[in-house]
């Protein structure tokens, strides 16, 4: 039984990672030709051999080989659904007009200094071009932008002119793969709303979403709370009012978990009403009390993770929570091992891309390093020894068994993690959680002890926010940053957490300490003189470039800031840098002012440290450490030379024209990075006869029409050419026209739009790339 529900819940989880998904006629064909083939096999071949064996091994073969196909079936039929859910390529980039209703919780917020809703939009019925075509229907989920003062509430079925293309992330190493998130949440495009006389209201339904946003107004307008956004969190899992710095906050203390509906708090509701109903059910001797206790207590979870919008992650909860109370309620005595499988198989049957979701493989880990770690261990005789283990232990356990999955999936650890938990999680799950969900009922029965209640949860958070930021501040250097380790040391590491999870006096426990020094403390191979990469990272419409030679670091740019609390500084090139080990930046060239160029760089020198800044266009608050690229400068590293180029002109009116041009040359290979520059920096630039020629190109200005000029490429005569641009982008950079100027030098031509990340490796005085990072990322949706 163990074994097929293994191989069942692994055929669904493999398929979430082919690049193309098998015809289900080929796997109805596989499972049964195989069987068939094995019965055969074995008949023909393994009778004569041995006559007298018994036929187990096959029927195992055979059941394993069914249960296998099974699962890929299933995984196969949703991925179809999934594909047949996003928007056709056919209808990218053309007005559309659509109907649907507004689901979530929607958010006002600015981008590009205009104010803008953003909301996920349910469409229903056909999708229609304007400019002639055929409908396109079973179009799933969107997310939208609305720009302007529009109000768009929960439950509104709207008629919109939208703009649309597909659900595509930014694909760049060790950052969020926001692509595979938009695909589980079952996102078919992405888009913004035309404004048009076509757009119109025509219904608003009071959908829970409705009723969530009414609670959360509700909470947001009372009085005298300064953590209203953390209690509308815990409550209806609106997570709006929770600002960029805290968040940093709750992810370098570790306690990110319990600021979000998971499936902790899930799991709380429904312990707490199943002991509590048991309590009174067994008082009033009612028959069959722990049925009447579990139908109460998943009730309650239910409605709780119902109110938290029912997201993925509170659906596993509550299967989880369902095999608990049912083996308690069944009386049966089913190992744990069984009881976490079934909650896999369940949970991957539920959905079967949960396998690319970083909380579905937290979750299990956790629960599994528990399991594994807490059962069959001796009670406690003394009180000092059950506090142990009722609350010093499971942090132990947890960080333990989390080391390795928090390494290969984030990058970092905190060693204050366990301090923080076992503190907040009795805080949370004993009071907080308790005291918001009384505080809901007693708003029925009396609002003035309610706001009360309230107010003394808003003093709790308060005082766990601040307990959080000083262990924040004094423990800063505890949140140690890990570059990318491979797979060897991630499997060394794993077998250490198994050994160090045994109970003291097993033999070879400390073993797993000898084990876990390659994950800490592993170095990759440092590059020798002469040798350097560069690498351009996909941060959409911008640019953002990472340089590195044997002992420095060099980022030109940063990208750009999107909203109030996005900034792929931040989002893309910090995790980056981490993802590298690269823990100091030597110089941070922004190379001009504008927001795609330069966007969150001061979040950046915050979050890391920055030796020198070079600027094309002075920003406000750069410090004494920046000085301007247009001062002729020339320096090397490691066998590496830099050389910003610059014309002696006074400085253009055009920003885009004061864009520092970095031209970096090593072992007769050069890179010529240019920024936005346009025609007239780039005649500009050929009139003082600079040597310009290269072997790669950055495109300037992405690819622009105005920039990329004939004489500008024949001297710079490159054999590649990089176009940093993003997807399906409004300016549509790269022209076709400039396009066609770096095919007429045969030069080799690679967009992040279309690649994700490119990186240039020079080794040895061979130039190896541009390697893309999508080429390395092999699912089907992609």
């Amino acid at each position: 039984m163990l074994k097929g529900m293994f191989l069942l819940s692994l055929g669904v989880a493999v398929i979430s990672q082919l690049p193309v998904l098998l015809s289900l006629s080929t796997l109805l064909l596989l499972s049964v030709a195989i069987p068939i083939l094995l019965s055969a096999i074995h008949f023909k071949v393994g009778s004569a051999l041995c006559p007298h064996q018994h036929n187990s091994w096959l029927i195992l073969l055979i059941g394993g080989w069914l249960a296998l196909s099974t699962g890929a079936i299933w995984g196969t039929v949703y991925g179809y659904q999934i594909i047949a859910k996003r928007l056709p390529p056919a209808l990218e980039q053309r007005e559309l007009l659509l109907q649907g209703q507004v689901i979530g919780l929607p958010e006002i917020t600015v981008i590009n200094g205009q104010p803008a809703s953003r909301f996920e939009l349910a469409v229903e019925g056909p999708v229609c071009p304007q400019d002639g075509g055929n409908c396109h229907i079973g179009l799933g989920k969107l997310r939208m932008k609305w720009y302007g003062d529009m109000e768009v509430l929960p439950g509104q079925r709207w008629q919109l002119r939208v703009k649309l293309k597909s659900p595509r992330g930014m694909a760049n190493p060790g950052s969020f793969d926001y692509e595979a998130w938009l695909v589980q949440r079952g996102i078919g495009g992405l888009g913004y709303v035309r404004e048009h006389a076509d757009n119109r209201l025509l219904a608003h339904h009071q959908t829970i979403d409705f009723w969530r946003w009414r609670a959360a107004e509700f909470i947001r307008h009372l009085p005298k709370l300064s953590q209203g956004g953390l209690i509308r969190a815990l409550l209806i899992g609106d997570r709006r009012g929770i600002s960029t710095a805290q968040w940093q906050v709750f992810a370098n203390t570790g306690t990110t978990h319990l600021m979000v509906i998971s499936g902790l708090h899930v799991g709380l509701v429904g312990g707490l009403l199943f002991g509590l109903s048991r309590r009174v059910a067994n008082a009033c001797r009612l028959a069959r009390a722990d049925r009447w206790a579990a139908l109460i207590a998943m009730m309650a979870a239910t409605s709780y993770a119902l109110a938290a919008g029912f997201t993925l992650p509170t659906q596993r909860a509550l299967i989880m929570l369902s095999v608990l109370l049912l083996v308690l309620v069944m009386r049966r005595n089913i190992s744990a091992l069984f009881g976490l499988l079934t909650a896999l198989l369940l949970c991957l049957l539920h959905d079967p891309l949960a396998v690319i979701s970083m909380s579905f493989w937290l979750s299990f880990i956790a629960v599994g390093g528990i399991l594994y770690a807490m059962i069959g261990r001796r009670q406690a005789e003394n009180i000092r020894g059950r506090i142990f283990n009722a609350f010093l232990l499971p942090q132990w356990v947890v960080f333990v068994a989390m080391l390795t999955p928090l390494v290969f999936l984030l990058g970092q650890i905190s060693w204050l993690s366990p301090l923080a938990n076992l503190l907040m999680i009795p805080l949370f799950t004993l009071l907080v959680v308790p005291a918001i969900l009384t505080a809901v009922l007693l708003q029925f029965i009396s609002s003035a002890w309610a706001l009360m209640l309230w107010q003394a949860v808003d003093q709790l958070l308060a005082m766990a926010m601040g307990f959080l930021q000083s262990v924040n501040t004094l423990g800063a250097d505890a949140l140690i940053s890990l570059s990318a380790r491979p797979w060897s040391v991630l499997v060394l590491a794993a077998l250490a957490s198994l050994l160090l999870l045994l109970p003291r006096g097993f033999p070879c426990r400390y073993l797993g300490l000898l084990l876990l020094a390659p994950l800490l403390f592993y170095r990759p191979a440092s590059l020798q003189p002469g040798d350097l990469d560069l690498t351009v990272l996909d941060v959409g419409q911008g640019l953002a470039v990472v340089v590195s030679t044997q002992h420095h670091h060099l980022v030109y740019d940063l990208g750009p800031a999107l909203g109030t609390d996005f900034a792929t500084a931040t989002a893309v090139v910090r995790p980056y840098l981490r993802y590298r080990g690269i823990r100091l930046v030597d110089r941070l060239v922004l190379s001009h002012g504008d927001n795609d160029h330069a966007g969150g760089w001061s979040q950046f020198v915050d979050s890391i440290a920055v030796e020198q800044i070079d600027y094309g266009e002075l920003l406000p608050g750069l410090g004494d450490t920046a000085g301007s690229c247009h001062q002729r400068e020339r320096w090397h590293w490691d066998g590496v030379f830099f050389e910003f180029i610059t014309t002696k002109t006074k400085q253009p009116a055009n920003a885009n024209n004061r864009s520092c041009v970095l031209k970096i040359s090593s072992a007769g290979l050069s890179f010529l990075l240019t920024g936005d520059i346009e025609r007239e920096s780039e005649l500009a630039l050929l009139a003082q006869q600079a040597e310009l020629e290269s072997t790669v190109l950055l495109s300037p200005h992405h690819g622009s029409a105005t920039s990329s000029s004939w004489p500008f490429l024949k001297s710079v005569n490159p054999e590649i050419v990089i176009v940093s641009s993003g997807y399906r982008n409004r300016f549509g950079h790269p022209a076709k026209a400039v396009l066609n100027r770096y095919r007429s030098f045969n030069s080799e031509i690679a967009n992040t739009a279309d690649s994700g990340a490119l990186a240039l490796h020079v080794r040895a005085g061979v130039l190896q790339g541009p390697i893309a990072f999508r080429d390395q990322r092999h699912n089907y949706w992609r």
